[in-house]
């Protein structure tokens, strides 16, 4: 695909055609949130720059406003600007092998840098001016260190904070193991809290921690009650609207209104449940969509139905577990939210190679699901010789279905070809046909 490497033209990547009401109404959340962000600081806020995983309880109950590059890439390239980004950030001396997330922040943070100000193409007004960073040390090396060279271009205060994952091997049961994970990283938020306190001059209070919590344990119940209705068939949420609808899970799911928020979506998944509603008029096959999506073309997965009436399943943006809420003492948030980091409603288990048990919930969600075939974006700036490519072999080992990997970047439009792309998918599709039918033979 080397040879297709051309930004592609705004045209040929259209936007998705959303399914529910629910996924319709994101953009409107999506744009009031940057909205406070770019206010916050008349509205007596603080603006933290973040990684997916952060313990937002305390940043809401501390009234700072969590902005994730992981999620700013996918707006940016939503939005056709992510290369753009990437390049001056490539300009900059970063490797174009770096996380396209990160690329498209500290290409942000450099025009910051030289404008003294947001850029003005950064969509929705930007990220908002950070009066600290905040990076949770998991899941890969990007989380902390593209903060590092952030720090150094706004001169803004610092943070580092570690979370073990579950180690390779050890039982999930092993409760003296949970132990220690949860105290080492109750300490960590401890040292978090004392960071924030001194950035705002304020001090943490345990009631607005309690309410923060209280939130967030109701959109993760919620949430996670609303996803697992996609095993009904028809599907009633795709995966262009599964992908949309996490954005208020990210960034602001310890307020109020995204609580009010996923009740709409486990009401209206529900009810389309019940009155076999789907995105095509009939469903002829079930996709899954491994991991990371292609952010700047999600109207591919729309683009499948109406060739080949196949509905696109995504794992990657579930929201995690619900929670059993009797591990929680609301009069004790902070031990609380340290107990359920390891209840599997963020990340149970290590994902490093050698432990295959997150793979092993993967392929028993693929069977639950009636999938009819894998694909994967084999993205070469994501975690290329650890996790992408790796699982995924791995993954396909372990599954009786066509599979199909594609050559592209999740934000840097460079790598992608459409041409290519719908070739190689409308070829696998015969190949996704043929197998379901000797199935269906038995």
């Amino acid at each position: 695909m080397a040879d297709e490497a051309q930004a592609q033209p705004k045209e040929t990547l259209t936007r998705s055609v959303k399914a529910t009401d629910v996924a319709k109404e994101v953009g409107a959340l999506r744009r009031a949130f940057y909205k406070r962000v770019r206010e916050a600081h008349e509205r007596g806020e603080f603006v933290a720059w973040t990684m997916w995983g952060v313990t937002e309880e305390v940043l809401a109950a501390m009234d700072v406003l969590p902005t994730l590059a992981e999620n700013y890439g996918p707006v940016c390239a939503a939005k056709q600007i992510g290369p753009h980004f990437c390049q001056v950030a490539e300009a900059e001396g970063f490797s174009m092998d770096l996380c396209s997330y990160l690329r498209t922040g500290l290409g942000i943070a450099a025009k910051m840098h030289e404008l003294g100000e947001m850029p003005p193409e950064a969509p929705y007004g930007g990220m908002g001016k950070p009066d600290m960073l905040i990076a949770p040390a998991f899941v890969c090396d990007g989380r902390y260190k593209y903060l590092q060279p952030v720090a150094r271009y706004l001169d803004v205060p610092y943070f580092c904070y570690d979370i073990q994952h579950w180690p390779p091997g050890v039982d999930l049961n092993d409760e003296s193991m949970r132990k220690r994970l949860v105290a080492h990283f109750l300490e960590q938020v401890k040292k978090m809290v004392a960071f924030i306190e001194k950035v705002t001059g304020r001090k943490l209070n345990k009631y607005r921690l309690s309410e923060a919590l209280r939130n967030w344990v109701k959109v993760q119940n919620l949430y996670a009650a609303a996803v697992e209705f996609r095993t009904h068939h028809p599907c009633p949420l795709p995966a262009q609207d599964s992908a949309t609808i996490s954005f208020p899970n990210l960034h602001m799911k310890c307020w109020p209104e995204t609580v009010e928020f996923y009740q709409k979506v486990y009401d209206e998944i529900k009810y389309r449940v019940e009155h076999n509603m789907s995105s095509v008029p009939e469903e002829k096959y079930r996709l899954f969509w491994n991991a990371i999506i292609p952010w700047y073309y999600i109207g591919l997965y729309n683009w499948l139905e109406e060739s080949f009436g196949a509905v696109t399943l995504n794992y990657e943006y579930g929201g995690g577990d619900a929670l059993d809420e009797s591990i929680i003492d609301y009069d004790f948030p902070l031990e609380s939210i340290a107990q359920k980091m390891y209840a599997k409603t963020w990340w149970r288990v290590s994902a490093t190679e050698g432990d295959t048990r997150n793979l092993d919930s993967m392929v028993r969600w693929i069977k639950k699901q009636d999938i009819d075939g894998a694909i994967s974006l084999m993205v070469a700036s994501c975690r290329a010789t650890q996790s992408v490519v790796h699982n995924w072999k791995l993954l396909r080992e372990r599954l009786d279905i066509p599979t199909l990997g594609i050559e592209a970047d999740m934000v840097d439009t460079r790598t992608y070809s459409d041409v290519l792309v719908k070739q190689r998918l409308t070829a696998f599709m015969e190949t996704v046909d043929a197998a379901k039918r000797m199935r269906q033979r038995g």
